[in-house]
């Protein structure tokens, strides 16, 4: 694993995504506003994880500028057909 610039703080990002759909399903939620939200959270954490993440391997020194260009590219890409 790559970087480390941030002690991999877009790690325990990811974990979140994954945790608050966890809590929905053990603590059910009615309101359906509320629920758009937190999947509009999902997302928002997904996409600044991914940042975090490629921002990291870029100031780690493990990718260069294009790398960091094209890599990005490639993980909000497919960020977006998980939101979709």
């Amino acid at each position: 694993m790559s970087g480390g610039h941030w002690d991999y703080i877009q790690e325990r990002m990811m974990h979140i995504t994954v945790d608050i759909p966890m809590y929905v399903r053990r603590n059910p939620i009615d309101d359906p506003e509320v629920m758009r939200q937190l999947e509009e959270a999902v997302k928002a954490i997904r996409i600044a994880a991914i940042y975090v993440e490629r921002v990291d391997w870029l100031f780690s020194g493990d990718d260069g500028e294009d790398d960091f260009l094209r890599r990005l590219a490639e993980d909000l890409a497919q960020a977006e057909k998980k939101n979709s």
